[in-house]
């Protein structure tokens, strides 16, 4: 599970978590830590959008925080994609999941900015 946060108008990647048994309590700790008063979560298509959902019903009850569902289709690839535009061919010692956590974070921020009028 990747992480990202945002400060402004720009993600960044903050860490991978591969399911830990106590999420929310790690999550309950970053939210503090980083001052976070929203959690975007990436939602997938298929079998895991109804374990996703859940979670994020689960984590709005139990941590008193918003959450939002943000379509994560093809944001893997698109974080691959980017490493190899810079020429990094081995992506296996990259935090994928973070870099897509942060490509949906901004999807969101992108979609909710202010616009001028």
């Amino acid at each position: 599970m990747g992480l990202a946060v945002s400060a402004g108008y720009f993600a960044r990647p903050y860490k991978v978590l591969t399911r830990p048994k106590d999420l929310l309590e790690i999550v309950r700790q970053i939210i503090e830590a980083e001052k976070i008063d929203q959690i975007i979560l990436g939602y997938p298509k298929g079998l895991l959008a109804s374990e996703v959902a859940n979670l994020a019903k689960r984590l709005e009850n139990e941590l008193k925080i918003p959450v939002e569902l943000v379509d994560e289709e093809l944001t893997t690839v698109e974080s691959e994609e980017v490493l190899k535009s810079y020429g990094l061919h081995n992506i296996k010692k990259y935090p994928i999941d973070a870099l897509a956590a942060a490509a949906i974070l901004q999807r969101w921020i992108d979609n909710h900015k202010e616009r001028p009028e």
